[in-house]
Order: structure tokens, then sequence, then C-alpha cells
């Protein structure tokens, strides 16, 4: 399968250092994930993105953007330090 360049689809926030990102800066793909470390359905994903990762790893590259969800209860430690306590 072929993939093409496509600016209509390019990220409004493009990848930078404060991301988490695995695989070369040059792959043909980026996936961008967005993701909440206390959501038991990003915890679900996790093994999905995984074995996407791994099968893809020569063409992918991998971005993590944490983005909390006001659904989870937050505990002191990720709780984020904007809040007041």
């Amino acid at each position: 399968m072929r993939w093409r360049h496509c600016h209509e689809h390019d990220l409004t926030i493009p990848v930078g250092p404060d991301d988490h990102v695995r695989g070369a800066n040059d792959a043909v793909l980026t996936v961008v994930e967005y993701g909440d470390y206390e959501c038991p359905y990003c915890g679900q994903a996790y093994p999905i993105v995984e074995k996407l990762a791994k099968e893809f790893a020569s063409s992918m590259r991998l971005v993590f953007r944490n983005l909390p969800s006001p659904m989870f209860i937050r505990t002191p430690s990720t709780r984020p330090r904007w809040r007041k306590r």
C-alpha cells in the first residue's frame, strides 16, 4: 500500500519537543494518540497501539499527547499543577 502526503490533514499543533515520540521524524505515517494515564479506555487501547507500533515500525512514527479527562478522579500525584488544592 502506498501512502500519499496530503497537506489538508496536517496537524494543527505540529509534533514538537514536548511530545512523547517513538519512530523516525521522516516516517511516512505519523499517528498522534491523545490519552489520559488514568482512563481505563485508554488503557484498553494500549495493546492495540503497541501492536501497530511494532507492525509498522519501519514506516510509522507514534506520538503520545497527554490529555487529562475531567471524567476521572485525580490522585494528588497526577492532578494538574495549575489546579488549586
